[in-house]
């Protein structure tokens, strides 16, 4: 495979389609040696080593050391504010086991944030990828799981991933709007204990150059170096759930609710919840839970979710791409790994795409749509009820926007 990303490639004979049929969010999936050429040009030792003696120490840069050697290990240095991690403290921490952790590794290379942006435009969600550089025989962590998926891509080196039975079934990242400080906290006993028991183990693979790793949320799993160092990235997918559409169902909900936006007594730390009092008002809360929390309502959070996915997006700018003159013989088609939504309303069509929106005219509907269903074409193809320039016009913004290239 070259330096280009292509979904299917990744996955190989089982291609992109197959894998989200047969196995995602349901048990993991491992692809041998398909990607080493790809992945070896997201990143380099080099460039590492580059990145950290050139942002090692700045508040701005997310890095941590973490774990240590598998046999006779060192105390390791803790936690440590990120101006503590200059060059000489990671590299030094390195040599003594620890594992190098770079998040928002995208944000410094945009051969990465090209890989986040191609994860994105096809899971229709967020995707944070953090860099694992490790020395030979270490490991980061002890036997955990994620309440997120993850997608293991092998760079440089080997890794032993031994996985097993999920000790929970699709966990989820707890929204907290409010108060983070009181429902974040762990509470006593209540803390979860880690390393986790062990499951029944299922299976292990050594992980190489150009493997790529897919672990679903919840999986137990347990990774080291042995003989080698290992460069991956781990890239992180916190799937949206109905949840989280429930939580912004509830938004719409409370502008109707007087019940659900009436306060708590001033005194529940000393109360009996189980009250004539308490019991009305939770019967209250039902019944308006019941009445404006609609199918409807419950729609437009889906939405509303789906819609500011796609303005919050940040595309990858061309900044090589020349201003054209545009022609009926020109070819265009549409930037790899946008992500877009027509919606529409009375007067005009609402076309919303990676980062930004276009009001578009209904005369020109059937030309987006052409768009949007050929991927790539001439300008002359375009459905010819509009005027030659105001095709032409209307390429030149989506072009401007970002939305379309030239093809060659």
């Amino acid at each position: 495979m070259n330096n280009q990303c292509d979904i299917n490639q990744l996955f190989g004979e089982i291609s992109w389609q197959g894998f989200i049929e047969q196995y995602w969010q349901k048990k993991s999936y491992y692809v041998q040696g398909q990607n080493t050429e790809y992945f070896a040009s997201l990143i380099s030792r080099q460039e590492i080593d580059t990145l950290i003696k050139t942002n090692g120490g700045k508040t701005d840069f997310v890095i941590s050391l973490i774990g240590g050697k598998i046999v006779n290990p060192e105390k390791g240095v803790g936690h440590k504010a990120p101006s503590y991690w200059t060059a000489e403290n990671v590299f030094e921490s390195f040599e003594k086991g620890s594992t190098i952790r770079l998040g928002n590794i995208a944000s410094h290379c945009l051969s990465i944030r090209k890989l986040q942006q191609h994860f994105e435009a096809n899971l229709q969600t967020d995707i944070n990828i953090n860099l694992y550089l490790t020395p030979p025989g270490s490991r980061a962590f002890g036997a955990h799981y994620d309440d997120h998926d993850v997608f293991i891509v092998q760079i440089s080196g080997s890794k032993i991933w031994k996985l097993f039975s999920p000790a929970e079934e699709s966990p989820v990242e707890v929204l907290h709007r409010g108060r983070a400080g009181w429902l974040k906290k762990e509470m006593p006993g209540s803390k979860k204990v880690r390393p986790l028991p062990i499951p029944d183990e299922e299976w292990s693979v050594k992980m190489q150059a150009g493997d790529l790793l897919y672990v679903p949320r919840g999986h137990v799993h347990q990774v080291y170096s042995e003989d080698e160092e290992s460069l991956h990235l781990t890239v992180a997918v916190t799937v949206v759930t109905w949840y989280e559409v429930v939580v912004q169902a509830l938004l719409e909900t409370l502008k109707e609710s007087d019940a659900l936006r009436e306060a708590l007594p001033p005194d529940i730390s000393n109360r009996n919840f189980n009250t004539p009092y308490f019991n009305n008002r939770i019967a209250e809360v039902k019944a308006d839970l019941e009445k404006h929390l609609t199918p409807e309502i419950m729609r437009d959070s889906v939405n509303e979710i789906a819609r500011r996915f796609v303005v919050s997006r940040n595309p990858v700018p061309d900044k090589s791409a020349p201003v054209p003159e545009f022609s009926l013989i020109t070819r265009m088609r549409i930037r790899p790994d946008m992500v877009y939504r027509v919606e529409e309303n009375r007067r005009e069509m609402v076309f919303y795409y990676s980062g930004s929106y276009l009001l578009v005219q209904y005369e020109l509907s059937g030309v987006l749509e052409y768009i949007l269903a050929q991927k790539e074409f001439m300008i002359a193809d375009l459905p010819q009820e509009n005027s030659e320039l105001v095709r032409i016009n209307f390429i030149r913004k989506l072009f401007e926007g970002g939305f379309l290239e030239i093809t060659s």
